[in-house]
């Protein structure tokens, strides 16, 4: 609890009102003035201090009503290590990388689905956390395309350090132009993934919005990986808050059938399309 410019005005007008008013004592109360004076300040400083608790008390009443995202984070961060067996440091998470509760929302999926083959697009904290729940479930591997060669090795690299390489597969697959729909859209590279059999999940992460003039980016995944996907396949969708992400998903509902969509909350907002097969 803080005081802002507009308390510091208030009280330094208190206290200017108890000095006129002390100045006024004097001239009436004489040699009582000291005392009156006193008690006009020590009143001032009451009034401030309940006024100052009754403000922490409703802070602490609206944190407990609709706790901060950084509580939430934190409470599913426990919920994650909870969840799977993590003997390693994992890197750091939220911000360009995917949020507690996204993790957990995969965690769940994974678990609930069990994939034999998920697709990752955009490689990172998520590959190492399906490829740990892969491993524990005993099924299931991991494939991740990634547009950065630099940090398609940091991945590669991440996964190696705990034990997780045979689980997981990072490859690089630069961005190239792709026709989709009758217009060019910058798409990962997909010899890699010509010859994958049925894939039963998609995480989609990728490609990276950031200092790309094209918009939408995100919307060629279920195009391009259609004929691929399992008669009941979940794509998972992180950034779901984000404009160009909702107006994706409403044109995928628009053009395949097939499919229905979920809002889970979280940070920055997560989208459950599952096909029904």
């Amino acid at each position: 609890m803080h005081l802002t410019r507009t308390d510091w005005a208030i009280i330094a007008a208190a206290l200017a009102g108890c000095g006129g008013a002390a100045l006024a004592v004097q001239r009436l109360a004489g040699a009582r003035a000291v005392a009156v004076t006193v008690g006009l300040a020590l009143l001032v400083v009451l009034v401030i201090q309940f006024e100052l608790y009754r403000r922490l008390q409703d802070a602490l009443r609206r944190y407990h009503d609709a706790p901060t995202g950084n509580y939430r984070q934190i409470e599913s961060l426990f919920s994650l290590f909870a969840s799977l067996k993590i003997e390693h440091p994992l890197p750091p998470m939220r911000v360009a990388a995917i949020s507690p509760d996204f993790a957990n929302t995969l965690v769940r999926l994974i678990r609930e689905t069990r994939p034999r083959l998920v697709l990752e697009l955009g490689s990172g904290l998520s590959t190492i956390v399906a490829a740990y729940c892969l491993e524990q479930i005993g099924e299931g591997r991991v494939m991740s395309l990634e547009q950065d060669a630099r940090y398609a090795a940091i991945s590669s690299q991440n996964l190696a350090e705990r034990g997780l390489g045979d689980r997981a597969t990072v490859v690089h697959a630069p961005l190239k132009d792709r026709i989709v729909k009758g217009q060019s859209w910058p798409w990962y590279d997909t010899e890699a993934i010509q010859a994958l059999p049925s894939i039963d999940m998609v995480v989609i992460d990728g490609p990276l919005q950031e200092r790309q003039e094209r918009r939408l980016l995100r919307y060629p995944a279920l195009p391009i990986l259609f004929e691929k996907l399992a008669p009941r396949a979940v794509l998972l969708l992180d950034d779901g808050d984000r404009e160009d992400e909702r107006r994706v998903v409403a044109a995928w509902m628009r053009e395949f059938e097939g499919f229905e969509a979920e809002q889970v909350p979280g940070e920055k907002g997560t989208i459950v399309l599952r096909r029904r097969g």
